[in-house]
């Protein structure tokens, strides 16, 4: 990943001083600049421990995803709430 936002942020330092001659570079600027947000915001997040990361690849490029795992203590606590007497839910994946 390093890597990758390196070489983003040499083509956004590139492309700054070309944004003013064509409408192509600036759109190209920004989309580059875009990009190399999405990944800092992507490789910095905040909750660490609640997410897993994970990338697609596909016949034109890669997704970068985040998917916060939060989700299965609180889905726990309803089905607790609502589990009938004495059932006992499950307290780690299998």
């Amino acid at each position: 990943m390093i890597a990758l936002e390196t070489a983003l942020a040499e083509l956004c330092a590139g492309l700054a001083p070309l944004t003013e001659t064509s409408p192509g570079f600036a759109a190209c600027a920004d989309r580059a600049d875009a990009a190399l947000t999405r990944l800092r915001r992507w490789r910095d997040a905040q909750a660490l421990d609640d997410d897993v990361r994970w990338y697609e690849l596909t016949q034109r490029g890669f997704t970068l995803q985040r998917t916060p795992l939060m989700c299965p203590r609180r889905c726990a606590s309803i089905a607790s709430s609502r589990a009938p007497r004495g059932y006992s839910l499950p307290r780690r994946w299998r």
